[in-house]
């Protein structure tokens, strides 16, 4: 029997880990059976962070242009 090159056994181990995280992911889930509600968020909260990952800092940024917009518009006379 031929011996297995390292990048043969990195490739079993990497599956090996992904199937033991996924055998854990589904075994959480049927634990929470009975908290549905709070999987779909968690996985709708996922979903959102990978497809706009900066989510957070552009409403940031957003909120900084509106109020330096406001202060750029303010009279300033009035102060």
């Amino acid at each position: 029997m031929k011996e297995l090159t390292p990048l043969a056994w990195v490739a079993l181990g990497l599956i090996g880990v992904l199937a033991l995280g996924l055998y854990g992911w589904l075994f959480s889930i049927l634990r929470n059976k009975g908290s549905q509600n709070q999987t779909g968020d968690e996985l709708k909260k996922s979903t959102r962070a990978i497809l706009n990952p900066w989510e957070k800092e552009d409403q940031q940024l957003s909120e900084l242009s509106k109020r330096v917009k406001e202060l750029k518009n303010k009279d300033p006379n009035s102060s």
